[in-house]
């Protein structure tokens, strides 16, 4: 990766500690998170300008600590290491920084979500930051400078989750309208600008609850189906139009509107995405990239209420094993085929058994009044998504990502084209197929 990373903390993030000195740098400074294996993960790369990525220990028990932040800035951003560090002394949050030694004009620094940069103000309105700058809850998913997920126990004893972005989110307004139209969601119990709560489920998500009772998927399954359709099903201008009602008396600003799912502009980001990998690795991925939009140029479909990150872990259950959707993050008027090829692609990708999204795919067809579900649709929209993640190697710091890279984009190529394959990329059968 050197050859082309251009960042020399990116080259330290892919040495292992013993070998380079920066890299030993970065080991030492993020074992002053106190966790037992700490482990940087999530990279998000901007050229010239940062490196942002999260740290989490890899230890894996149940007392592993929450995660942190990591981040360098170049020379240039150096106002904004500044404001880092005045705010820590500000609140008392605890910061730690190292400099590269074979690079001493670079600075790393570490630090808990409470001091997140972008998130710092956000969390404030939620009251949810002890004194050591940590989360009072269980932290579900982190997304640093972008989006945090906690469990909390509410004053009352029960127990919600909370949704804290760093940019307002337009899915909160939105959400109210899906209860209406008969789309099983968590109610919303508060929200800011800034943030959504919503109450804990205890009955898990589809996708562990299929790890662990196999033989229980062909009973849920059906239910999923209905609940994914009854999304495709809601009329998007009476969902904006209850969001607007619920904008207006609270002050916000701004008028709520569902995006248009943008496949090439999606896809072109995803390939502007890859400037760390060889360029051959670029040129296949926009080859499939090409053919890609080519079959969802014909075979498109009308747009629909999109869930927009559909996938089994999506998916959480009542005491009653009754389904309801969540994180609509990236909720979005797109064709039917979307959101089922998504499913597809993260259960290809995850490793497990390709039959769930098979059943899921044919449980929906049998769904009264849906759209178009063909094969060559979902075919199309699933090898769009594997295009989609195929960055996610880089920014996870796979030693082999450049190989495994390479593999997704076949993998896309071969369920484009319809051809029978396995998650390893050999011959077998494959989810789309069998949707097929």
């Amino acid at each position: 990766m050197k050859q082309s990373s251009r960042s020399p903390v990116l080259d330290a993030l892919y040495d292992q500690p013993g070998t380079e000195i920066n890299a030993r740098a970065i080991s030492e400074l993020v074992a002053r998170t106190g966790m037992k294996r700490p482990v940087i993960r999530h990279v998000r790369f901007k050229p010239e300008v940062s490196v942002v990525a999260r740290i989490v220990d890899a230890a894996g028990d149940d007392s592993a600590d929450q995660p942190w932040w990591f981040v360098s800035y170049s020379p240039s951003e150096t106002n904004k290491a500044g404001k880092l560090l005045k705010r820590a002394a500000e609140t008392g949050y605890p910061v730690f920084s190292a400099l590269l030694p074979e690079d001493p004009r670079t600075s790393v620094f570490c630090g808990p979500i409470g001091l997140d940069r972008m998130l710092f103000k956000p969390l404030k309105e939620t009251d949810a930051v002890g004194p050591g700058g940590q989360i009072s809850g269980t932290v579900l998913s982190y997304n640093p400078w972008r989006r945090v997920v906690f469990r909390k126990v509410r004053t009352d004893g029960s127990v919600s989750v909370v949704r804290v972005w760093a940019e307002p989110p337009t899915i909160a307004p939105l959400l109210a309208g899906l209860p209406g139209a008969g789309v099983p969601v968590l109610p919303v119990i508060g929200w800011t600008g800034h943030s959504i709560e919503q109450p804990w489920l205890d009955g898990g998500d589809l996708a562990g609850r299929v790890a662990e009772q196999p033989r229980e998927r062909d009973a849920l399954l059906p239910g999923v189906a209905r609940a994914l359709a009854s999304v495709h099903g809601v009329d998007p201008t009476a969902l904006v139009s209850v969001a607007r009602r619920e904008l207006s008396p609270r002050g916000h600003a701004g008028e709520p509107h569902l995006p248009g799912v943008a496949a090439e502009q999606a896809l072109g980001a995803a390939s502007n995405g890859l400037a760390c990998f060889p360029g051959s690795l670029r040129e296949s991925f926009d080859a499939v990239a090409e053919a890609v939009l080519r079959v969802l140029a014909d075979q498109r479909g009308p747009d629909v209420v999109s869930h927009g990150d559909f996938s089994a872990d999506q998916v959480v259950l009542g005491g009653d094993d009754s389904p309801y959707l969540i994180d609509f993050d990236r909720l979005k008027l797109a064709p039917v085929g979307y959101d089922l090829g998504s499913f597809v692609a993260v259960e290809m990708l995850s490793g497990r058994d390709s039959a769930t999204a098979a059943a899921l795919v044919e449980s929906y067809r049998e769904v009264p009044g849906t759209g178009d579900a063909s094969a060559t649709s979902v075919r199309a929209w699933t090898a769009f998504h594997l295009l989609l993640r195929v960055a996610e190697l880089f920014r996870n710091l796979d030693p082999h990502c450049v190989e495994h890279a390479r593999d997704r984009i076949e993998l896309a190529r071969m369920v484009l084209a319809g051809r029978s394959v396995t998650r390893s990329g050999d011959t077998g059968d494959t989810a789309s197929e069998k949707a097929g």
